[in-house]
Formats: C-alpha cells, sequence, structure tokens
C-alpha cells in the first residue's frame, strides 16, 4: 500500500515539478593513483534545503536511493565497490516516507577504485547515476545523469 501511496504521490507531483530546474548537480573525475589505477570521483551538490538519498537507504521505503553504474566495462579494466562518504549523511525519520532513511545535505562525495591493464585500448569508462531529491515538502522525479570518463590511460 506504501508504495501504491509513493507511486501516486510522484505521478501527481511530477506535473507541477516540470520545468524546474534539479537541485542536485553532479561532477565526476578521475584521479590517477599510480600504476594502472583510478580514483573515480563523483561528487553531488546539493541546494540548500534538499536533500538525496544515501546508496544504503531501504528502497522499500519510497526514497529511491542513489546508484552509480559503470556500464559494459571495456576489455582490461577493474572495477571495485562505489563507496559513499559519511560527511554530511545522517539517518533520520522523514515525514514525507514515513520512515528512517539515510541522506545527505549540502554534499555526497562517492568515489570508485578502476585497475587498468595492459589490455585495456583507451576506451572511455561510461554510465549513470540515478539519484532522486527532495526537501520537507516535495520531491523531483528519480532522475539518470550519464557521465563518461575518456582521460583514463593504461599504465
Amino acid at each position: 500500500m506504501r508504495q501504491l501511496i509513493t507511486v501516486l504521490f510522484f505521478t501527481l507531483i511530477t506535473a507541477s515539478l516540470f520545468g524546474q530546474t534539479q537541485p542536485t548537480k553532479w561532477t565526476w573525475k578521475a584521479k590517477e593513483i599510480g600504476n594502472g589505477e583510478y580514483q573515480l570521483i563523483y561528487t553531488a551538490n546539493i541546494d540548500k534545503g534538499w536533500v538525496t538519498y544515501s546508496s544504503l537507504t531501504d528502497p522499500n521505503l519510497g526514497p529511491a536511493p542513489t546508484e552509480i553504474v559503470l556500464e559494459d566495462l571495456p576489455k582490461g579494466v577493474k572495477a571495485g565497490k562505489v563507496v559513499e562518504s559519511s560527511t554530511n549523511r545522517k539517518k533520520s525519520y522523514d515525514k514525507v516516507f514515513e520512515g528512517e532513511v539515510i541522506k545527505f545535505s549540502k554534499q555526497a562525495v562517492y568515489t570508485q577504485k578502476v585497475t587498468l591493464t595492459e589490455e585495456y585500448d583507451d576506451e572511455p569508462l561510461q554510465g549513470y547515476i540515478y539519484f532522486m531529491t527532495c526537501n520537507d515538502e516535495k520531491c523531483m522525479p528519480p532522475t539518470y545523469i550519464d557521465f563518461k570518463f575518456s582521460t583514463l590511460k593504461k599504465p
């Protein structure tokens, strides 16, 4: 029943939010560590009064947890697990979803280590970020943002 109400809620607010700008802006960069290893850094800058939901949030409560997905890894690339920072992360009761959720305010930072081997042929790494942004009164529809890393060099 809660999921049906959540879907109805999002359907109704989507029309009223159409045309509003997204209160969460994402950036990403690759930091070379050495020996063919890179730290991929994904940063969400969140407008004041808004939150995005942690990848650790229970998806059954209603808010969409953040997901960062590398798609179709090229040959010679090994990707580690995406790790989220605990800075600006808070677990608390959310009145919109009537439950305990884990959310970020101000900024959320996710990192992922990738290793390139000699087999890597300079193909870009690409994927998407799936996330949802809410304030105390409303939520933006869950959103997909595509990303691409094209400056990685094999060892």
